[in-house]
């Protein structure tokens, strides 16, 4: 039996998230932690066990965490959902500045419980020790859900978030549970250590009732392989809009590629907050192989009943493309040493809306640019519900400085 339901393939550019946090006095509100070197060697010195806190963000508190440690006192309310949002591995020991952001999102949308869980201590500088601690972390995390339960939390209102390794600790997490648990989200589950490692010590959809998982940087600190129900891979899972495409672009001599690391691994993260905000709604379209999806082969959800997955809080959120919020106008660079190129664009009205194509050669002004000969260019809607042969003019020849136009003449049907 096949266990993943589809792997999803999304088009995607750059998408900006803003977050507006509420004044709130400082000396009332915590914050993620910080940890140097020195109190990492003490701890790793002193064998002590890892040591994880928690945050607490509710609408009676909005844009002001408080730290948790009991139902009676806080704000928490059993009644309500639980979000718990799990970083990830911190190579600098810096803390996660993106997490108070993220519930403050959640709240946005939905009167929750978020709980916010800080590892940086354990979480931080030798990768490999890391890996070999997140389970007692995950641990501790089940003593906190299993104190909650006792407080009138039922297992499948609990939804985890987890980022990176976070993604795994939450994994983890759902298999002391049996799977009871109602969704976990994977924002780039982490790839070192974890793409050959066995489905008992990473995320998987066993973990809990609903795994969906966004795969932006699977070519490097993310996992290549589909982890959940539904898997979200932008742009085939790698090489994001915007982030350099040299693994050697940070100016940190001892972290060469954190600079490049960060923005797609991140990218994650973005599309998601963008997502819960509205601004960037992303649906993917089931597909065996990103080549297959550039190449035009997968248009249809039919495995979804005709309504392709959106990335969000809700699955159900039908489909929109982020283009129209970031600025649409795709540039394609073509590889000089390649003589055949196929690629998918993607846009965010609807079919019968385009009325014209324009084509233009953008080569240098200064050096001898060839024409480039297009074979066909087909207009089909993705995530098509009726199978309609894609709109294509063929044998087209495009020299620099000389667009090329055509138009179609279509008229949308109003029911």
């Amino acid at each position: 039996s096949f266990m993943i339901w589809k792997q999803l393939f999304v088009t995607a550019t750059t998408c900006h998230v803003a977050s507006a946090r509420s004044e709130a006095r400082a000396d009332e509100c915590a914050d993620v932690s910080n940890t140097t070197w020195q109190q990492y060697r003490q701890q790793r010195q002193q064998q002590a066990q890892p040591r994880v806190r928690y945050l607490l963000m509710t609408r009676e508190h909005l844009g002001c965490a408080r730290p948790f440690r009991q139902v009676p006192g806080s704000s928490f309310n059993a009644t309500r959902p639980t979000k718990v949002i799990v970083h990830g591995y911190r190579a600098l020991g810096s803390k996660p500045t993106w997490v108070l952001d993220l519930a403050e999102a959640l709240l946005a949308v939905e009167d929750v419980n978020v709980l916010m869980v800080d590892w940086v201590h354990c979480a931080s500088f030798a990768y490999n020790l890391v890996v070999d601690n997140y389970k007692e972390v995950a641990l501790q995390i089940s003593v906190l859900v299993n104190r909650l339960q006792k407080e009138g939390c039922k297992l499948e209102t609990f939804h985890f978030i987890g980022i990176s390794l976070g993604a795994h600790v939450a994994g983890f997490v759902g298999t002391l549970f049996e799977g009871k648990i109602g969704r976990i989200t994977g924002l780039d589950p982490a790839g070192p250590m974890f793409k050959g490692a066995d489905t008992f010590d990473r995320l998987d959809p066993s973990d809990a009732q609903f795994v969906d998982a966004i795969h932006t940087d699977s070519d490097y600190f993310g996992i290549s392989i589909p982890v959940g129900h539904v898997d979200f891979f932008l742009n085939g899972g790698n090489d994001q809009t915007g982030c350099s495409r040299s693994r050697f672009a940070s100016v940190l001599g001892f972290i060469p590629v954190y600079g490049y690391v960060i923005c797609d691994h991140m990218r994650a993260l973005q599309v998601y907050m963008s997502a819960l905000n509205a601004s960037c709604w992303l649906s993917g379209v089931p597909c065996d192989t990103y080549q297959n999806f550039l190449q035009g082969r997968c248009l249809h959800c039919d495995v979804f009943r005709g309504t392709c997955p959106t990335i969000g809080n809700f699955l159900e959120i039908m489909f929109r493309m982020c283009c129209r919020h970031c600025g649409f106008c795709h540039r394609q660079n073509l590889a000089s040493y390649t003589t055949v190129y196929r690629t998918i664009l993607a846009h965010p009205v609807a079919l019968c809306e385009i009325h014209s194509i324009t084509l233009k050669n953008t080569g240098a002004r200064f050096y001898r640019q060839n024409d480039i000969h297009l074979k066909s260019i087909c207009l089909s809607q993705i995530a098509s519900r009726t199978r309609e042969e894609p709109l294509c003019v063929n044998n087209i020849n495009v020299r620099r400085g000389s667009p090329w136009s055509h138009d179609f003449v279509q008229v949308c049907s109003h029911f």
